[in-house]
Formats: structure tokens, C-alpha cells, sequence
């Protein structure tokens, strides 16, 4: 091949170089200067020819026409990926894990399941569960809280409106009455001793408790009280115990169960007898019967539970001579003429009672309190109760890890 033809054949590859350069020398879709073998315009190879292409195998053209060098195109990849389309169909579309609670479509569930999907864009209709009655209003809200507190002291704040609601919703399921105000002015019309008044206090009010609930007060009547009082009374005469707040009384047997076993023989001229009131005549009609399941006499010492239980089923009846010591009636605390039947006490439980209601309530309940007490008497009150700021006509004694408040 003559230098002319060779020549040209260089030219020739120069040239398709500089139009389409190699796939292998392409670095980010630029053409370097340093990677091409032929500067632009010139015929003679640059000097380090050789050493940049040797990778490169030579082409001899069989002709004078250039060769054409095919190049791959390059692969672009999208940054992220197409959503997919979903058709519509009967099947739920699967929620991802970071879908808004906010978009998902609140479905009736009265709904046939056999009815087609909505078509798209159909506005969603959210539908509520029927209710027997209206929501509470605030107004009416307030008519109930202020008739509770004018009957019973008790004090329902503004935060425990849904649970007021709540509570007075059963009545009405029950009464078959439809609205709040409705039922209000029902149970406001009848007498104070109507069973649905009663009722309403039943549902207004908690009753929770268990046999030997507070340990360390019964540590201290059984240890100092009982003795320090009959001994006043030259262990004779009459010694009267009162569970102020009684519920299905387990405290006022817990009392009965203590004088039984401990004291009876230590003074048997004594004449002990325990009484037991609540506003709420079930629970008082249910400690009369003297029955219970496992959770209100599980913290009964063994002893006692092997002398004056018997086990039936799954329930625990308790003795009759326990039972023939306690008696029980219905009474409001915030009602000092109920009070005032009841006569004078040696000793007043009254615990977890005062935190439900307000100051004012706190001072007339426990001014009530006290009149029932005899001179020396002692009144024992809920662990995280105290009469700080209520009264201080008591004395305060200490007992070990329990204290009580002494009438003078």
C-alpha cells in the first residue's frame, strides 16, 4: 500500500473517530482529546498514537470507503420507577405502610358486600352508628352535674363528661327514655327513695372493694383501737363499728370478721355490732346476702377463710354468725338527716370517699362525720385522702404506717 492510500485510510479513520467515538472511550457522553488518536484537521499521527490506542485492534479497509463503527446507545435509568395503574375491580387496593389514615374510604358497614364499588370520584358518605340517644350538651352537661352535687356532694368537672354520659346512657337504655333532658327531668320528679333515683346513684357511682382491703388500719384496730375503747368503757357496754361507704361490704364484714376471731372472747360483755350504709340499695341488698367470688376475698388470711367461708361452686358464702353481726341500709352522706338516724359510733371508715367530692361537699360530709362520733372516737379515711384544710377539729394520731383522726 502506497503512503497515499495509507494517507487516506487514516484520514479516513480520523475522521469516523472524531464523529463516533468508540463505546469503549466514552467517559459521561464527552470525547476526550487524550483518548482520540487523530487531532481534528491533520493527517499525521500525534505522538503518543501508539501508546493511546493499542487497545484498539487496526482495521484494514478492504476499500477506500470508511468504515462505519455501530455504537451503542446509552441506557438511561429513570431516577424512580412508573406508579402502577390499578384497573378497578371488587378487590381492595393494597394500602401501603405509609398511606394516610386520612385517605382511606370509611365504608358503611350495613352495606351489602355483594354491591359493586362506587364509581370514582363519588363523594364518600361517612355513616354513624345509631345511638339510643343524643350526645350529652354542654347544657345539659351542666343541669346533671348540678343536680348530683345538689343530691349526693358529688362533683363531676368538666373532664369527666364522657364518662357522666356514659354512666347515664344505660339508664336511659333501660328506662326506654330517648333523650338526656328527658331522663333528667324524670328522676328530678320523683321522690329521693324511688327505685329509679336509686338507680341513678347506682350508675353514677363506683363500687370497688375487697375483704381486708386496708391492711394496716385493721392492724390498728385490732392492736390499739378495740382495746384502747373497751377499756374506756370498762369493757362493758356497747362498741359500734360504721363502714360508712359500704358498697357489697366486704370493709364492714372484714370488721366483723376481726371482732369475731380477736375480740368477742377478750371482752364478752361487749356488745359489737358493725354497720354498714351506701347510696346505692343493689350493693347494700348484695352485702346482705353475704356472697362472694375469689376477687373480693382474695386477700383473706387462710385461717379465716377455712372458719367462716363455705365454698360453692365458684363463689364464698359467709357464715351466718359473721353475717348476724353486720347490718346494712341505704344512705346518702351528703344527707345529714340519713345520718343522724344511724346514732353515735366508735369508729367510722369512711375511705376513698372524700375524693369525689368538692370542698365544700368534703367539709359538710365530714362535719357530718364527726357529730356521729363519739368523744374518743376514731374516723379512718382513704390512704391518699386527708382532712388537711377541711376540718380541724380532730386530733391526729399516728398508728404504725396508717394514721387516724381522733375525736376529742
Amino acid at each position: 500500500m502506497d503512503s497515499t492510500n495509507g494517507q487516506r485510510d487514516i484520514l479516513s479513520q480520523s475522521n469516523n473517530a472524531q464523529q463516533r467515538p468508540a463505546p469503549h472511550l466514552q467517559t459521561n457522553g464527552l470525547y476526550s482529546a487524550q483518548q482520540s488518536s487523530v487531532v481534528a484537521g491533520q493527517t499525521e499521527r500525534v505522538p503518543q498514537v501508539q501508546h493511546t490506542i493499542a487497545a484498539v485492534p487496526t482495521i484494514q479497509s478492504q476499500s477506500t470507503a470508511p468504515r462505519t463503527i455501530p455504537v451503542t446507545p446509552p441506557i438511561v435509568f429513570p431516577l424512580r420507577p412508573p406508579e402502577p395503574q390499578y384497573q378497578q375491580s371488587s378487590q381492595p387496593k393494597p394500602l401501603s405502610p405509609f398511606t394516610s389514615l386520612g385517605s382511606i374510604p370509611i365504608v358503611n358497614n350495613t352495606t351489602s358486600r355483594q354491591q359493586p364499588p362506587s364509581p370514582p370520584g363519588t363523594p364518600v358518605t361517612l355513616h354513624h352508628a345509631a345511638t339510643a340517644a343524643e350526645q350529652m350538651s354542654d347544657a345539659v352537661f351542666q343541669k346533671y352535674r348540678q343536680f348530683i352535687y345538689s343530691q349526693t356532694g358529688i362533683y363531676f368537672s368538666d373532664n369527666k363528661k364522657y364518662l357522666l354520659e356514659s354512666k347515664v346512657q344505660k339508664r336511659l337504655n333501660a328506662s326506654k327514655i330517648n333523650t338526656f333532658e328527658e331522663y333528667l327531668n324524670h328522676i328530678s320528679s320523683i321522690g329521693k327513695s324511688a327505685s329509679e333515683r336509686l338507680l341513678f346513684y347506682e350508675a353514677i357511682t363506683i363500687n370497688e372493694t375487697y375483704f381486708f382491703r386496708s391492711e394496716q388500719q385493721v392492724d390498728a384496730m385490732e392492736n390499739i383501737v378495740i382495746d384502747q375503747l373497751c377499756k374506756a368503757k370498762n369493757s362493758s357496754g356497747s362498741f359500734r363499728v360504721w363502714s360508712a361507704a359500704s358498697s357489697s361490704g366486704e370493709e364492714a364484714y372484714t370488721m366483723s370478721l376481726l371482732i369475731t376471731d380477736k375480740m368477742k372472747h377478750r371482752y364478752p360483755s361487749v356488745d359489737f355490732s358493725v354497720v354498714g350504709t351506701d347510696i346505692s340499695s343493689s350493693v347494700v341488698e348484695t352485702a346482705k346476702r353475704g356472697i362472694y367470688r375469689e376477687y373480693a376475698v382474695r386477700n383473706i388470711p387462710p385461717s379465716y377463710m377455712q372458719k367462716y367461708f363455705n365454698k360453692q361452686n365458684d363463689t364464698y358464702h359467709l357464715s351466718d354468725s359473721v353475717k348476724r353481726m353486720a347490718s346494712f341500709s341505704v344512705a346518702n352522706l351528703f344527707d345529714s338527716a340519713d345520718l343522724r338516724q344511724l346514732g353515735k359510733f366508735d369508729v367510722i371508715f369512711c375511705c376513698n370517699v372524700l375524693i369525689y367530692f368538692d370542698m365544700l361537699s368534703k367539709q359538710q360530709v365530714v362535719s357530718s362525720l364527726y357529730d356521729a362520733l363519739n368523744p374518743g372516737g376514731y374516723l379512718f379515711i382513704g390512704y391518699s385522702e386527708s382532712l388537711h384544710g377541711i376540718s380541724n377539729a380532730f386530733e391526729v394520731v399516728h398508728f404504725p404506717k396508717v394514721l387516724a383522726y381522733r375525736r376529742p
